[in-house]
């Protein structure tokens, strides 16, 4: 108690009845268990090789509340001192950390109490209707899962890059050997990829490979998709795996319904956002992987959001000014695993990423030269002088980074 009202009092509280307790421990970063990691104001300052347009996130003191795959971000200052005193509290007397639902590690199948489980979710019915408790019936069998992997692989993730494939590809193949190690947040992943591999195969080849029309297998794996993030409870869950289902099926649904998917696109950049998302990993020290990944899904959502504004025909509502996320790097998957703890070195050229490294570098001009004039009270001649300074830039960019390395024999 004595240790939290010195926090408080850090802040302004008041406790004139107490004794002062001990001042309030240093800001340390990362803690020894990777739970409680704080970005100190010297590394925020440090934004080189951020977005193109050279935006930067407020630099308030934030914390990231990361392991096992999950993480929360808070960022007032006040309850982000309080969650650290709190996780350190917990080191000292053993208690367990309530951050994870045990519902998101247990296995889906089967439920021990149906009548618990349908109303431990059917918060999610709003979005996600009708609900079923099992999906057992959706599941493809082995070889099916295989094929509609590699479609993902050829067809979606070259334009997508949510997904490191390698850790994607061992957790499937675990599934097709153990079918018990489909835990819920695995169980969304799976049916996100199928869904997004149904939409991405061509007609012949979904009756040819799948014995089903296409529109019956994206139909069939669509409802599956929205019932397993439902069960998987992403409006609140703090699984970056979720995270990762839920922006692949937004972008697949982009094709099937734009007005659905322009209104979800906007609550992933939120639930991104509690995630810690919008804030660059090496604020809070996270391993090159972790941190590869969350700047490939901020992107993408990021991109997802100008281009879905455009469809309805509104202006975007999220500002770069309100992230300081890194570009993700231009290497191959194969060029970082999840023991690394050392950054690797840039490709030249082109890789897997190069495409949608493009994209973001186009969508961040865009978005730049969409918000030129508003409210400036420059004139007209001087808000053209800028955008044109803007696109020759990009055009630089875009020149010294990727088409001087493309070879026009090739296509």
């Amino acid at each position: 108690m004595q240790k939290l009202e010195g926090v408080m009092k850090k802040w302004g509280a008041s406790f004139d009845e107490l004794e002062d307790g001990p001042p309030v421990a240093a800001e340390t970063g990362l803690d020894t268990h990777g739970r409680v990691c704080r970005a100190s104001p010297e590394k925020e300052s440090e934004l080189e090789d951020g977005p193109s347009d050279g935006s930067s996130a407020d630099t308030e003191s934030g914390v990231l509340i990361a392991k096992d795959g999950h993480s929360r971000y808070i960022s007032n200052r006040l309850w982000a001192s309080m969650a650290e005193e709190i996780a350190e509290m917990r080191d000292v007397l053993g208690s367990p950390s309530s951050e994870h639902d045990s519902g998101d590690m247990e296995p889906p199948y089967p439920p021990e109490d149906p009548a618990e489980e349908l109303c431990s979710v059917a918060g999610q019915g709003f979005v996600f209707a009708p609900f079923t408790t099992d999906l057992r019936n959706f599941l493809p069998s082995p070889a099916h899962l295989m094929l509609l992997w590699e479609a993902f692989e050829g067809n979606v993730d070259p334009l997508t890059k949510v997904l490191h494939r390698p850790t994607v590809q061992n957790l499937l193949g675990n599934v097709c050997d153990d079918p018990t190690a489909l835990t819920r947040e695995i169980e969304a992943l799976l049916f996100a990829i199928c869904f997004a591999a149904a939409v991405s195969v061509s007609p012949i080849q979904s009756q040819k490979c799948f014995g089903e029309t296409k529109q019956a297998l994206v139909r069939r794996f669509r409802f599956a998709a929205e019932q397993a993030l439902a069960r998987a409870g992403f409006l609140t869950s703090s699984s970056l795996m979720v995270l990762q289902a839920f922006v692949i099926y937004i972008i697949c649904l982009r094709t099937e319904d734009h007005r659905k998917a322009c209104a979800l696109t906007n609550l992933a950049i939120n639930l991104a956002q509690a995630l810690g998302i919008h804030r660059d990993g090496t604020h809070f020290k996270l391993s090159p992987l972790d941190t590869e990944i969350r700047r490939r899904l901020w992107w993408s959502l990021f991109a997802g959001g100008v281009r879905c504004s455009e469809d309805v025909g509104i202006h975007p509502l999220l500002s770069t000014h309100l992230s300081d996320t890194k570009f993700p790097m231009n290497i191959a998957d194969d060029d970082i695993t999840p023991e690394m703890r050392e950054w690797p070195q840039p490709r030249e050229g082109c890789t897997e990423m190069t495409l949608c490294l493009i994209r973001n570098e186009l969508t961040s001009t865009m978005h730049r030269l969409s918000s030129f004039g508003a409210g400036t009270g420059h004139s007209s001649e001087e808000i053209i002088e800028k955008k044109e300074r803007a696109i020759n830039a990009c055009f630089q960019r875009m020149e010294q980074k990727y088409l001087v390395h493309c070879d026009m024999g090739v296509p």
